[in-house]
């Protein structure tokens, strides 16, 4: 078994295949990997896995210093398995082999409703992905400050009077700095 990295060669494959897939969504399209490479300078490593010249698997990921992240900003990046020809065990070990000859010491996949990669949950440690909160907004700003915790409420009365600044920034400057 072999992987590599997506070329401008395979480009056409990769799309065809995550098109075919009905477990696939913009966020694995090379589409979405050129506007993680233009806009945030992400460094995508898009991979293909494959086992005796037969693509079996994809992986869409960037690579941020020594970590492989599949797929930031979206609810998830599965391993897409094309062709189930071999065990997951083995797809794993592949996966871990190519991570070590990469010098990269932490793969982080971000699962969600990819059905088929299940069966590799026993090869991967588990850890809580995000959390959400929804804040109803009233009208009156004075009650909605009442409704926060008097935790919250300490420390944004504190940034008040160290006169704090917030600002929005989008600029690719700005985008680089963050990400």
């Amino acid at each position: 078994m072999e992987i590599k990295l997506l070329s401008n060669d395979t480009e056409k494959i990769w799309d065809k295949l995550i098109q075919q897939s009905p477990f696939c969504r913009f966020s694995e399209t090379t589409n979405f990997k050129n506007v993680l490479k233009e806009t945030y300078y992400y460094k995508p490593n898009y991979l293909l896995i494959k086992n005796q010249g037969q693509i079996i698997a994809l992986l869409p990921a960037v690579r941020k210093n020594k970590k492989l992240i599949s797929m930031p900003f979206a609810d998830y990046g599965d391993l897409i398995i094309i062709n189930p020809i071999v065990s997951p065990a083995e797809i794993v070990q592949a996966l871990k082999n190519f991570l070590q000859e990469k010098n990269i010491n932490y793969l982080k996949i971000i699962s969600g409703l990819n059905i088929q990669s299940s069966s590799l949950q026993k090869h991967f440690q588990k850890q809580p992905n995000d959390s959400r909160a929804v804040l109803i907004l009233d009208k009156d700003p004075d009650s909605l400050f009442k409704k926060f915790d008097y935790s919250v409420r300490k420390a944004i009365k504190k940034s008040e009077s160290a006169n704090l600044k917030c600002s929005q920034n989008n600029s690719h400057k700005s985008m680089q700095n963050h990400f």
